[in-house]
């Protein structure tokens, strides 16, 4: 079932691309402060967002013209598009079903778990949000499916998120 803006009205979506550019603008500035390239703690996770879903959606609320004007109007948002749930384009759907037949440790669908489709691209195929981020986007469009990775420090020192699951070694004897 595709998340509907319909069910939603002009003023809803306006107010959603409102918080979004707000809470966007705050990470930004967090980051610039911070840096990206810092050490990563061991409890610092990252989510994904399909930016297909993401450019939808910016479309129907009118997003993109926060950049021009400082408030949007009702004649902005578009609630006629419709929204494909959120991250399903991300997902390998075969290998998924096999995780659930195969693997009982945890729930077939768990964040921890989740089979991406090789090759997939930041800033192409997802982008990454903080935990504020994605807490909003689930609660205005709760069909979505959480894809949560850890963050990691390469041997250089710099933060990196691993998205296909987690790192093997492979010591050859």
């Amino acid at each position: 079932m595709a998340s509907n803006p319909n069910f939603k009205t002009a003023a809803e979506l306006i107010k959603e691309a409102q918080n979004v550019s707000d809470m966007i603008k705050e990470k930004e500035a967090e980051e610039s402060k911070l840096g990206r390239n810092r050490e990563a703690t061991t409890d610092e996770h990252v989510w994904l967002v399909s930016c297909s879903w993401f450019e939808k959606w910016k479309e129907a609320t009118g997003f993109d013209l926060l950049n021009t004007q400082d408030t949007l109007n009702e004649e902005d948002a578009k609630t006629e598009i419709e929204l494909p749930p959120l991250n399903h384009d991300l997902i390998d759907y075969d290998k998924q079903k096999s995780i659930g037949q195969v693997g009982r440790y945890l729930p077939a669908w768990s964040h921890y778990n989740i089979v991406l489709k090789l090759g997939i691209e930041e800033n192409i195929h997802f982008m990454y949000v903080n935990q504020r981020i994605w807490n909003y986007i689930c609660l205005q469009y709760p069909d979505a499916i959480e894809v949560k990775r850890q963050a990691y420090v390469n041997v250089q020192g710099y933060t990196h998120y691993e998205i296909f699951g987690h790192l093997v070694k492979e010591y050859l004897l």
